[in-house]
C-alpha cells in the first residue's frame, strides 16, 4: 500500500471522483452478476462440492455465459479467439510446469533436498535466520520452478527440521508461500513474471525498471513474517484453532 501510494504521487496516476449515492447504487446493481463467482466459490469449498480445478472450469463456464447471454459485450467469433488466446497462455505455463517437474525429478535423483537438510543444520539455533535461509533457497528456486514441484522438492526435507526448532506449522507455510509468490515474478523463468511479460507485451528489462519498487515492497513484507510470527498467527488464534 505505501508503494502504491508513492507511486501513484510520483507517476500522478489519475483520482476517481468519489462517487455520489445515485453512482453508489448503479454499482452496486452492476457487481451483483461477478459478485457470484466469489461467493460461488467459497460455498463449494466449505460444503466440500467441488475442487479447486474444478471450481476454476466452473468459473470460466459461467464468465462465458455472463459475457453471451448478460452483458452480451462478446460475439461468437471474438469468444473463439479468446478461448484461442488463453490456450496458448495456458499452453506455455503447462510447458513451463512440465520442464519443472522433470528438474524436480532430477535433483531428487541427485540428493539435493538431502544436501539441502544438512546445509540447515547449522541454523537450528536461531530460527529467523533458519526461516530466511530457507526463503532464500525458496525464492531461488521459485525462479526456475513452479510454486507446487518447488514446494514437493524442498518441503519434506525442511519441514520436520523447522518443526524440530520450534517453528509454528502456519508460520512456516506461510513464509514459504510468500517466498515462492516472490519467485514466481522473477527472471529467468518466473511462471508469473512470464505471464505478466506476455500480457504486457514487453520485455524483461522494460518489466523489472517498472515493478522493482513492488519487489522491494514483498521482500520488506517477507522479513516482516520472518521476524513477527504474530502476524501470521493472531488470526488464526482468535479464532482459536491454534494456541
Amino acid at each position: 500500500m505505501v508503494v502504491i501510494f508513492v507511486q501513484a504521487h510520483r507517476l500522478g496516476w489519475p483520482k476517481d471522483a468519489r462517487p455520489t449515492s445515485a453512482e453508489f447504487q448503479v454499482a452496486v446493481r452492476a457487481s451483483l452478476v461477478p459478485m457470484v463467482v466469489p461467493l460461488l466459490i467459497v460455498a463449494g469449498f466449505y460444503f466440500g462440492a467441488f475442487t479447486a480445478t474444478e471450481a476454476g472450469a466452473l468459473v470460466a463456464a459461467y464468465a462465458v455465459a455472463a459475457a453471451l447471454l448478460y452483458y452480451r459485450n462478446v460475439t461468437i467469433r471474438e469468444m473463439l479467439v479468446l478461448v484461442h488466446e488463453s490456450a496458448l497462455l495456458t499452453a506455455a505455463v503447462v510447458f513451463l510446469l512440465a520442464v519443472a517437474s522433470v528438474y524436480q525429478f532430477l535433483m531428487g535423483m541427485l540428493g539435493v533436498p538431502a544436501l539441502l537438510g544438512e546445509w540447515l543444520r547449522p541454523l537450528h539455533t536461531t530460527p529467523w535466520l533458519f526461516l530466511l535461509t530457507v526463503s532464500l533457497i525458496v525464492v531461488a528456486f521459485g525462479m526456475v520452478l513452479e510454486g507446487l514441484p518447488a514446494a514437493v522438492v524442498i518441503i519434506p526435507v525442511i519441514f520436520p527440521i523447522a518443526r524440530q526448532i520450534g517453528i509454528h506449522p502456519i508460520h512456516f507455510n506461510i513464509v514459504l508461500t510468500a517466498a515462492v509468490g516472490i519467485g514466481l515474478f522473477l527472471p529467468p523463468i518466473g511462471v508469473g513474471l512470464l505471464m505478466a511479460l506476455r500480457f504486457a507485451d514487453i520485455s524483461v528489462g522494460q518489466h523489472f525498471r517498472s515493478y522493482w519498487p513492488y519487489l522491494v515492497a514483498l521482500f520488506v513484507g517477507l522479513m516482516l513474517l520472518i521476524l513477527l510470527p504474530e502476524i501470521t498467527l493472531f488470526l488464526p488464534r482468535r479464532a482459536g484453532m491454534v494456541r
